[in-house]
């Protein structure tokens, strides 16, 4: 199980993220801050341990508000808009990197089950 704290007060905690492994061969990666930009980025994965190589990416930056966590959805459906026809982004196979800002994945036919093929950026 992984819980993510956030002090904000002097003896004062909130949890903002938990996450419980599903299965033997899951993996819980210990949380990282990285910089993206200017921001500070609270960055967690979570590696279901499937033979599909699922994992989840959750990421964080910090207002005076408090934690926003990032929703990359738009980007995705981006990905999914531009990758030729018949192929499909292939989630196993990204990367992000928030120092260069960018996210990398890779894509794979409709019909080829798990087996990655192109790149893309």
């Amino acid at each position: 199980m992984k819980s993510i704290l956030v002090q904000t007060g002097r003896d004062q905690f909130h949890e903002i993220y938990v996450i419980v492994q599903a299965g033997v061969l899951a993996r819980i990666s210990p949380s990282e801050i990285t910089k993206a930009g200017q921001h500070q980025v609270l960055y967690s994965r979570y590696d279901d341990g499937g033979n599909q190589g699922g994992f989840a990416e959750t990421c964080f930056v910090f207002t005076k508000g408090g934690p926003v966590r990032l929703d990359f959805d738009p980007v995705f459906k981006a990905a999914d808009g531009v990758v030729p026809k018949g192929k499909r982004v292939w989630f196993p196979m990204s990367e992000t990197d928030f120092e260069l800002m960018e996210w990398r994945v890779q894509t794979n036919g409709l019909d080829w089950g798990k087996i990655g093929c192109c790149s893309a950026r």
